[in-house]
């Protein structure tokens, strides 16, 4: 399936989202943490159990600053590669348009992000810890950039390397440490206290 095959069937994989046929991906969303509006928002869909490449997979559409559908990635529920896109697409940022306000998350992965966008704070997210190209430093000039990755060694490095890179154009920089083993929607469903208490440290 090429790229605008996949683009064209964006809306088509919503709607399976919430027919009986997506009732396992909607829970699988919810278990995250994400509220139906939240998940509707954002668009995402389930591709349901077709014979393409991409069958049994959330669909995430990822959106330029003006809300126009410029790719989609795909998140497998079961077996691997655990994310997935067509041939030949370059990872994009997710939810770009949140680089407008000064504070802004930056997550690892596109889950994270609507999360905290969903708790009313500005995300924006990388498309897997190792994936921060050079030239999106460019989009966080002057921002106070607050990187949240996951909580295990590559999510770690990377969020230092990030950070370096960062450093040269925003105004201030923060790596948020979460607890050991978790990333943003882990540590909500177990402890949303616990990660609000993390998230406003960072605010003093």
């Amino acid at each position: 399936m090429d790229r605008t095959e996949v683009l064209r069937r964006t809306q088509e994989w919503e709607d399976v989202l919430w027919s009986d046929a997506g009732r396992i991906a909607q829970g699988w969303l919810q278990g995250r943490g994400l509220t139906d509006d939240y998940i509707r928002g954002y668009h995402l869909g389930y591709t349901g159990e077709d014979t393409h490449r991409f069958h049994g997979c959330i669909s995430i559409p990822v959106l330029d600053s003006r809300g126009r559908n410029r790719a989609v990635r795909f998140r497998r529920l079961e077996g691997g590669p655990k994310y997935d896109q067509p041939h030949g697409e370059r990872p994009h940022l997710f939810n770009v348009s949140s680089v407008k306000h000064y504070v802004v998350h930056l997550t690892e992965g596109e889950f994270d992000a609507i999360l905290l966008e969903q708790l009313g704070i500005n995300a924006v997210g990388v498309p897997g810890a190792s994936t921060f190209r050079d030239d999106w430093r460019w989009l966080f000039v002057g921002n106070d950039v607050r990187i949240i990755f996951d909580a295990d060694k590559a999510g770690t490095d990377s969020a230092l390397a990030v950070e370096r890179l960062l450093r040269t154009v925003a105004e201030r920089v923060a790596i948020v440490k979460l607890p050991d083993d978790h990333d943003v929607s882990s540590l909500f469903v177990e402890n949303p206290d616990e990660l609000w208490g993390v998230l406003e440290a960072y605010d003093a």
